[in-house]
């Protein structure tokens, strides 16, 4: 598994408490040859986003201490901010709606079905300009 505890510098961040999430989500991230991170709440992912680079964020739709929504706002001041996908596990045209049009590039209703984690983490990754 491509998880660093402590890197330097991630490719991906998943932020949420779901073990079968984060699972799927280094499965493929292992497979696409990139490294991940995990931060169990909003207050968390603040920390790895200051001190790191990432091209994607996995954010589940509610967190102990915060929303996908607080992390996207925070995004705003990152030069090259991350792209977010925000994981749902209701199926929500309304709350899907919301996300796209305020700035997240996806979202997924959880359980995560690897084909699909894989086209938009793939898709995230290729975009975003990495630099060394």
């Amino acid at each position: 598994m491509a998880s660093l505890e402590q890197p330097q510098r991630a490719t991906v961040l998943y932020v949420g408490n779901s073990r079968d999430n984060r699972a799927a989500i280094f499965r493929v991230v292992d497979r696409l040859g990139c490294g991940a991170a995990t931060a169990c709440c909003y207050r968390e992912a603040l920390s790895w986003i200051n001190r790191n680079r990432f091209a994607l964020v996995f954010c589940e739709q509610r967190l102990p201490d915060g929303r996908w929504l607080d992390l996207l706002s925070r995004f705003a001041e990152i030069t090259e901010p991350p792209a977010l996908v925000v994981l749902s596990q209701v199926r929500d045209s309304g709350s899907w709606a919301e996300a796209i049009n305020l700035g997240a590039q996806d979202v997924l209703l959880t359980p995560i079905l690897d084909g699909e984690l894989q086209h938009v983490a793939g898709s995230a990754l290729h975009a975003w300009p990495l630099q060394s």
